[in-house]
């Protein structure tokens, strides 16, 4: 209807045409900005005047950055073994838990030895006898050697009592092969742990039958675990064993865990041009499984005193990224090199020093050399955001993109 302007938030704004979007004039904008300010409580003290446009800033910082690289993988567990039975029997007594931690050594389970005890028993006996029977004939042996020297026995006869004695004595060490089989045998009647480590599933319970070779149970040494994973082939040279590297785990999420890279591949895969990496991952309180996917983290280099500024701050314009430096009450225009970004936060690696005073609301509206009011951010959001949100609507251009740089 002729003669009605449009308004947004009671700030005037352009009419449409058709070319497009009909956009007030300089004067006009610097108008809006001021009654956006006003409006949510800005005006009176805030210092600003109708040819200032106020901006909120914060102070360029130097802190540590860190070039990471990220993967996933998988944990799997250094030393981990089936312990199988090395005797037959019947499971007479599970000493150990399933799921508990065992030292090397500790009993995990007992098989009924009673056959086995007297087996052994017998055993013992018949070498006893062997043996006895060896150490008579070995003194007939010494004696008929004198006799044979001075010709009171044939030769034969000697001949004859030495094979006997030589009999005697492979009988003797067949009768104490037999008891050390039995011995062990006994022994092994008792399932030992044989290393520290967790132990897994049982397989046999009270009463069972347990036969030579059936698996009893898993014990896995999850002190230290192994990550194994895969990177760009191009990051190959910038990694060796002893870099420092982290995991978590979807059980683990906000944990996590160091660790050391232990071998790089000296081979690229052909398909998926990546080196395989494996690691070492103290888990000292157990909390890491082994078989767990795994997020890998690697530092591939530390920059201390790099300079750090808010995201918000960067402008991207015409393929450029920007940032509005103030300097004596004016927006100063800087192209800066952008380099990590991490939580909010990004390196600048060229145009902007620390301690520089970089406007992070209210640069959607500035050119080089405007003047500008610093305010402070107001309790509930701030309005100059607001007006940037404004401003890049009419414009076309997206906040999103101007936070992202």
């Amino acid at each position: 209807m002729k003669g009605h302007r449009r308004t947004r938030g009671g700030i005037p704004v352009g009419r449409a045409s058709r070319g497009g979007i009909l956009r007030s004039g300089p004067a006009a904008a610097v108008t809006a900005a001021v009654l956006v300010a006003g409006a949510c409580g800005g005006g009176g003290g805030g210092g600003a005047t109708a040819r200032q446009l106020p901006v909120e800033t914060a102070i360029a910082r130097a802190d540590t950055v860190s070039v990471e690289l990220s993967s996933v993988g998988s944990l799997q567990a250094q030393t981990s073994a089936e312990v199988a039975s090395q005797a037959k029997g019947q499971v007479a007594a599970i000493e150990a838990r399933e799921g508990s931690r065992v030292e090397r050594g500790e009993v995990l389970m007992r098989l009924d030895a009673r056959k086995l005890a007297a087996q052994l028993q017998a055993a013992e006996a018949a070498a006893e006898r062997a043996r006895a029977q060896a150490k008579n004939l070995e003194r007939q042996l010494e004696r008929n050697r004198e006799l044979r020297q001075k010709g009171a026995i044939s030769r034969q006869a000697f001949d004859d009592l030495q094979a006997a004695y030589d009999a005697a004595r492979a009988q003797l060490h067949q009768a104490e092969a037999d008891a050390a089989l039995a011995r062990r045998q006994r022994l092994d009647a008792i399932i030992r742990a044989p290393f520290a480590g967790r132990l897994g599933e049982r397989k046999f319970d009270v009463g069972d039958y347990v036969r030579e070779g059936d698996p009893l149970f898993t014990v896995t040494d999850d002190d230290t675990l192994e990550v194994r994973f895969e990177v760009p082939e191009s990051y190959a040279d910038r990694l060796e064993p002893g870099s420092p590297m982290q995991v978590r785990t979807p059980a683990t999420p906000g944990r996590w865990f160091d660790g050391v890279v232990s071998f790089v591949s000296p081979t690229v895969d052909p398909v998926n041009r990546t080196v395989t990496l494996k690691a070492q991952v103290p888990n000292p309180d157990g909390r890491l499984r082994a078989g767990s996917s795994a997020d890998v983290r690697l530092v591939l280099e530390r920059r201390p005193g790099a300079v750090v500024l808010p995201e918000a701050a960067l402008v991207p314009r015409q393929g450029r990224t920007l940032v509005f430096v103030v300097s004596g009450g004016k927006a100063v225009r800087r192209e800066v090199t952008v380099g990590v970004r991490s939580a909010g936060r990004v390196e600048i690696r060229s145009g902007v020093a620390v301690g520089d005073t970089v406007v992070t609301a209210g640069q959607q509206r500035l050119e080089d050399g405007a003047a500008v009011a610093i305010q402070g951010p107001a309790a509930g959001g701030s309005p100059i955001a607001a007006a940037d949100t404004a401003a890049a609507a009419d414009s076309g251009t997206a906040v999103a993109d101007t936070a992202g740089g």
